[in-house]
């Protein structure tokens, strides 16, 4: 077990890889940052996701940043122990792999999508995605954490001013409640009528 502060990057773009992470409290997400050193939001991981699977299935190193949001607890499965369990058991290596799967399905749809929606539909979106485990769409929604609205604009291709308004938007509606430092979902299927409104 390690704890992590709250805005350390414990894991960096380009770093070797150290096995898979799980993610025990608190929360985690994941980032890239460009050379000219902007941003961008990826996904959240919630207590009982794992990550850095790419890094610990190829061997090469890590694509993405891995901060804390808040406080976090995580435990480390050390590389080469990962590699033995993905050598040797076929069964657990499927178990693990399965969630990433899902998770490379979302972020293929999310790609495909995007283009076509608009601006307050690519927030409902993604407030919905990044509030639940990246690999159990159906799973419970959660307050998030630490995250900046710079961030959260990044996510969703929008400048931070707009996505304050959006966010406003929606609190007026009774859809999510913003305060400093968190997000809260009040009403999934109302987000849900935005992102996919019934044709």
């Amino acid at each position: 077990m390690r704890n992590v502060r709250r805005g350390d990057v414990f894991i960096k773009q380009g770093d070797e890889p150290v096995g898979l992470i799980a993610c025990i409290d608190g929360q985690i997400r994941a980032q890239t940052t460009a050379p000219s050193g902007k941003t961008a939001l990826v996904t959240v991981f919630h207590p009982g996701d794992f990550f850095s699977f790419l890094g610990a299935a190829d061997g090469r190193p890590h694509v993405l940043d891995y901060v804390a949001s808040v406080e976090s607890v995580i435990f480390v499965l050390p590389y080469q122990v990962t590699r033995e369990i993905f050598a040797t058991d076929q069964q657990l290596f499927l178990y693990l792999v399965g969630p990433q799967l899902i998770a490379m399905r979302k972020t293929i749809d999310y790609m495909t999508t995007t283009i076509r929606l608009s601006p307050i539909q690519r927030l409902a979106e993604r407030l919905l995605d990044l509030s639940r485990s990246p690999y159990y769409p159906e799973g419970d929604h959660r307050p998030l954490l630490g995250l900046s609205q710079e961030l959260l604009a990044s996510a969703v291709l929008c400048t931070r001013q707009t996505t304050n308004e959006l966010l406003g938007e929606l609190q007026s509606r009774s859809l999510i409640k913003s305060e400093y430092g968190r997000i809260e979902i009040l009403d999934p299927d109302g987000l849900r009528k935005i992102y996919a409104p019934p044709s």
